[in-house]
C-alpha cells in the first residue's frame, strides 16, 4: 500500500544517529512502537525536518509502509511529507505508557551490546525500543578507548545493573565535564533502543 497512512506518535526518543537522528514513540492509539526510518536500512532522519521536534511531542507523520528488520522490527518508512506536532503528552500519562520486559536484552552475557546472532536466536520475542521507569539513573563521564569522553547511563532494573551509552543530544552537554564526572537523578523515565550494527565489534549496542 503505497498511499501509507497517517499514524500519530507520541515521541519517546529524538537522539543522535550517523549522519542525523533516530525518532522512535508509540501510536497514540495502539500504543504500539515506531521507529520512522528514510530507508528500508532503517536510515537515520534529517535534522532540518525532525531537529525541533521535543520529547513528548505528539506527531502526525503519514508512513508508506512497514520495513521490519530482525534488529528492529517497528521501523516505518516515512514518506517525504512534513512531520507536524499535533499535541503534547503529559508526562503523568508515561506511566501507562512504560513496558515491563523481564530484562533488557539479557540474549549474550555482555550487558551493553548483542551480536546479530542472538537477536535472530531470539527473534521470536524480539523488540528493539523499551519504555522504563526506573528509581535512579547515574550520568557518568567515562574515558574510552582512545582517549575521548563517553557519557554512559547506570541503572538498575529488576535488580540487574545496566550500563549504556546515552544519545539523548539534552544530555550531551554533560561530556564537557572531565572524566570521573558523575551525577545521579532519580525517577527516570528511559527510552532504551537497541542501535544498528557497529562494523567494528561487530555487535549492537544498547542505548
Amino acid at each position: 500500500n503505497n498511499m501509507g497512512h497517517i499514524q500519530q506518535i507520541i515521541v519517546l526518543a529524538n537522539s543522535y544517529k550517523e549522519g542525523g537522528l533516530c525518532v522512535a514513540g508509540k501510536n497514540l492509539v495502539t500504543r504500539k512502537w515506531i521507529r520512522p526510518v528514510n530507508d528500508s536500512h532503517g536510515g537515520s532522519l534529517p535534522k532540518s525536518t525532525y531537529g525541533n521536534i521535543k520529547l513528548l511531542n505528539i506527531i502526525t507523520q503519514n508512513l508508506t509502509q512497514h520495513v521490519p528488520l530482525i534488529e528492529q522490527p517497528e521501523n516505518f518508512l516515512v514518506s517525504h511529507s512534513t512531520v507536524n506536532i499535533s499535541g503534547n503528552c503529559p508526562r503523568s500519562e508515561l506511566n501507562n505508557l512504560t513496558d515491563h520486559p523481564k530484562d533488557l536484552w539479557m540474549y549474550g552475557s555482555k550487558l551493553d551490546r548483542v551480536t546479530p546472532q542472538e537477536i535472530y536466536l531470539n527473534q521470536s520475542n524480539h523488540q528493539s525500543l523499551y519504555l522504563i521507569n526506573i528509581k535512579a539513573l547515574k550520568i557518568i563521564v567515562e574515558g574510552n578507548y582512545c582517549g575521548n569522553s563517553k557519557l554512559v547511563g547506570e541503572f538498575y532494573y529488576n535488580g540487574v545493573q545496566y550500563k549504556f551509552s546515552i544519545t539523548d543530544p539534552e544530555y550531551c552537554k554533560y561530556k564537557n565535564n572531565p572524566i570521573g564526572f558523575t551525577k545521579i537523578e532519580t525517577n527516570k523515565y528511559l527510552c532504551l533502543s537497541l542501535g544498528a550494527f557497529f562494523e567494528p565489534t561487530g555487535h549492537h549496542y544498547k542505548l
